[in-house]
């Protein structure tokens, strides 16, 4: 089996780091491992401030622990991210990205337009009031700028992004969860964002990120990593930070003790069993004791899944401990598609299409190469079969020939037949097409919210295909009924804004005949939320007279 290779790039308030890891089947091992400081201000709160700085320290990273990889999985943690369990209506994964375009618009405190998303479907949900089926889906989003901003960077710094990925999910896809049977949490302290994240077994149930204020935090900004990073050959340069004082220590136990008793509240018969403590602030002298007094479960210091060797990574004594401590999200974020878990991605649909398109243009130019160095072995091949088939092809026609003689003896006898044929089929096809457009919309009607009004709607038949009746061909799942045979476009209005816009999109999705719900745009003035809104229609909107009528198809 094949070794494969992969990095993974934290860049955090006071330092960027980067894991390599290795990974041959289901054992993974950390091969390097390094970090380089920031100056104060390059980095505020998950979001750069100072691209050429952040940049420059990813350069020298690189050419300091010789990475072998430039292609790297990048985490981003942030207030402007977050990371949220939501429960949908079930249906295609399509319909599920659709729909998820108006949640986040309740999540975050940004418009949908602004941000970017990616989702994981973790299986049958809750069951709805009314007994309907839901899907448990695992919702990652960010601000678009933010997420350009740290990609920037690193096309800056000479590297590719092969994926942008929350930060808090790294973490937990880095520390193997223990086998104690309940909730554990994982908690990061960074030098200024806490990172709580919940999990019970491998499905995360919580993850927040919040900023530390506290003088302890803004002292270790300007010297918890000195000025390089090594890996192998070169020595950590790190300093140690000690996160002094009562206050420090206090502010951080309280802020990771208000996160897990906000999650317990709403999840009321859950109890966490256990924490795992990382991050450069968990070296804090009685961090640990503090937090489990204050929690009530144990609290350990978190180890990783991949294997370390201190030999191999070329460190030793405190130097280990303290990059230890502080290589667990590049070490997940390496992990990004190795593992096992979801492996989502926040790379805009627009810069993976650029991608897309380098990649297709560059295997073009390798085909093209191929192609030229085929053509004269062809060529030869070509010359040398041509006797052959020119004999295959006289003998063809002569055969042809001998049919289209018996063919013209019955013409008498088929042609009654033929026409009886094609009548038949006619008064078929005239049918084939004919939906119940009164019945559907007040299906869609019955269907609305009481706060949502349709103002107008138009329906129109596709020409593409022509099923005979509800179901005669089966849609792209083998469905029948599922055929796409014509479009409706809808415009209304609704005072109750965005939550109502995806009341709607629930409620309207589950409609027979309906499919691929789509809200192409909305806009609100003086309280009154507009929207426009398509939709394809599918076979079960047919009439299926043809069955009725003598002569029609069945």
């Amino acid at each position: 089996m094949s070794r494969k290779v992969s990095v993974g790039l934290d860049i955090g308030s006071s330092a960027v780091r980067a894991a390599e890891v290795a990974a041959d089947g289901q054992k993974s091992s950390l091969t390097r491992f390094g970090q380089v400081g920031l100056a104060a201000g390059a980095v505020v709160d998950g979001e750069v401030r100072d691209p050429g700085a952040v940049a420059a320290a990813v350069r020298r990273l690189w050419s300091e622990a010789g990475f072998r990889s430039r292609d790297v999985a990048l985490g981003v943690s942030s207030q402007r991210s977050m990371v949220r369990q939501v429960d949908m209506p079930k249906m295609s994964r399509s319909e599920i990205r659709a729909a998820l375009r108006y949640e986040i618009g309740d999540l975050l405190p940004i418009p949908v337009d602004q941000a970017v998303f990616d989702f994981v479907d973790l299986g049958p949900g809750r069951p709805k009031g009314d007994g309907g089926e839901t899907t448990q889906v695992l919702l990652v989003a960010a601000q678009r700028d933010t997420v350009l901003d740290h990609m920037a960077v690193v096309r800056r710094a000479g590297l590719k992004v092969k994926a942008v990925e929350s930060s808090p999910l790294a973490l937990l896809r880095a520390v193997p969860a223990l086998d104690d049977g309940g909730l554990q949490a994982v908690v990061n302290v960074g030098a200024n964002l806490v990172v709580v994240a919940v999990r019970e077994g491998s499905t995360p149930r919580f993850l927040r990120t919040a900023v530390r204020v506290d003088e302890a935090a803004a002292t270790a900004r300007q010297s918890a990593v000195g000025a390089a990073a090594g890996a192998r050959s070169a020595p950590q340069h790190s300093v140690l930070v000690q996160h002094g004082g009562a206050g420090g220590l206090e502010a951080t136990v309280d802020e990771v003790r208000g996160s897990v008793e906000y999650f317990l509240g709403y999840a009321r018969d859950s109890r966490l069993s256990s924490v795992l403590l990382t991050g450069g602030g968990a070296l804090q002298e009685g961090l640990s004791d503090r937090l489990a007094g204050a929690l009530g479960v144990p609290v350990q210091r978190a180890q990783v899944v991949a294997q370390t060797d201190p030999a191999v990574l070329g460190l030793a004594g405190p130097q280990y401990e303290e990059a230890a401590a502080r290589w667990a999200t590049a070490v997940g974020l390496a992990l990004w598609g190795l593992a096992a878990g979801p492996s989502l991605s926040l790379v805009p649909a627009e810069v993976q299409e650029r991608q897309r398109y380098r990649r297709a243009l560059a295997a073009t130019g390798c085909g093209l190469v191929v192609i030229a160095g085929a053509c004269g072995y062809l060529s030869h091949v070509r010359v040398s079969e041509t006797r052959t088939v020119a004999a295959e092809v006289a003998t063809a026609q002569a055969d042809a020939n001998g049919l289209q003689a018996r063919i013209d003896r019955l013409k008498s006898v088929t042609a009654v037949q033929s026409q009886l044929v094609a009548e038949k089929t006619l008064v078929g096809e005239s049918l084939a097409g004919d939906v119940d457009w009164v019945g559907l919309i007040g299906r869609i009607e019955a269907a609305l919210p009481l706060n949502v009004r349709i103002s107008d709607i138009q329906v129109q038949r596709s020409n593409t295909g022509s099923p005979t009746g509800a179901g005669a061909a089966s849609g792209p799942s083998g469905n029948p009924g599922q055929t796409v045979i014509g479009s409706v476009t809808m415009q209304l209005s609704t005072t109750a804004g965005p939550a109502a816009v995806a009341e709607f999109v629930r409620s309207v999705w589950l409609v027979p005949g309906v499919r691929g719900l789509w809200v192409a745009q909305s806009s609100t003035t003086a309280g009154v939320t507009t929207f426009a809104a398509t939709a394809q229609v599918t076979g079960l909107a047919l009439s299926n007279r043809a069955t009725r009528i003598v002569g029609g198809q069945p």
